[in-house]
């Protein structure tokens, strides 16, 4: 997929994930306020595709925080599903941007709805690479050993151990 992502290791990727994770959690915060500041209850109640653009809006907030949450636990943890549902909430994000274009395009003239898809088409770049970044995050953590429990998250190997066997001045005894 991508080629870069690869040639960066667990503890680098850890990091971005950590960063794109607090990222998706401002942007749950910030298109919050946006929305209850911007909220116009008249075309509420007027216009169902203005109401469909703010539930919208309202589930970007809920799938970015979700995800944000998960990728911090991801990172923290080193849990591949955590980092799962983190990816999974980037591409719900991307098809939220989708459907809030068109519904956008819908409700604005021509010349609003060139600059609504320029944006658009930046934001889903974006998060094509964020999607590149966390996939490669869970690629490489699957192939780690912390991914299989043999080393927690402070990087101490959980090796399991056997009890010696008494030894006798003849040899151990079985």
């Amino acid at each position: 997929m991508l080629c870069f992502p690869t040639t960066i290791d667990l503890g680098g990727l850890r990091k971005v994930v950590a960063v794109l994770s607090v990222n998706m959690l401002l942007q749950a915060i910030l298109v919050g306020c946006q929305v209850a500041a911007s909220t116009d209850k008249k075309h509420l109640a007027e216009q169902t595709l203005y109401r469909y653009l703010v539930l919208s809006h309202l589930a970007w907030v809920a799938v970015s925080g979700v995800g944000g949450l998960a990728g911090l636990f991801a990172v923290w943890k080193l849990n591949v599903h955590a980092a799962q549902l983190c990816l999974t909430s980037w591409l719900v994000l991307m098809a939220l941007q989708c459907f809030q274009f068109l519904a956008m395009t819908l409700l604005f003239d021509e010349d609003a709805a060139v600059a609504v898809l320029a944006e658009s088409l930046l934001l889903v770049a974006i998060e094509t690479c964020f999607i590149g970044l966390v996939y490669s995050f869970i690629h490489k953590l699957s192939n780690a050993p912390s991914a299989m429990n043999q080393v927690d998250e402070s990087g101490i190997d959980l090796v399991e151990m056997h009890a010696a066997k008494p030894v006798t001045q003849y040899g151990s005894i079985a």
